[in-house]
């Protein structure tokens, strides 16, 4: 069993998690994060009030990670783009 289980592993590995298409959504990925916390950390009023008011009391870059940890993939794309000046705030 554990044979199996290492290639279907392998497999998985191979042809899913590192496929080319997943390497470029977690470059995407990585890149949207970081850029954003960036940004955010760097101008916490960008945030929403009771995430400004977080930065204030916890500092900013704790109020951003926790800001993005509660972020699904469809809205912080929607941050991305408004941050890129793609649509409006």
């Amino acid at each position: 069993m554990e044979a199996r289980r290492k290639v279907a592993k392998a497999y998985l590995y191979r042809s899913l998690y590192e496929s080319p298409t997943m390497v470029a959504e977690h470059t995407h990925a990585r890149e949207v994060i970081e850029r954003l916390f960036s940004a955010w950390v760097a101008d916490p009023a960008l945030l929403p009030e009771d995430h400004q008011l977080r930065a204030q009391q916890e500092g900013a870059p704790r109020a951003v990670a926790d800001y993005l940890a509660g972020m699904t993939d469809g809205y912080i794309e929607q941050a991305w783009r408004r941050h890129l000046g793609l649509v409006g705030a």
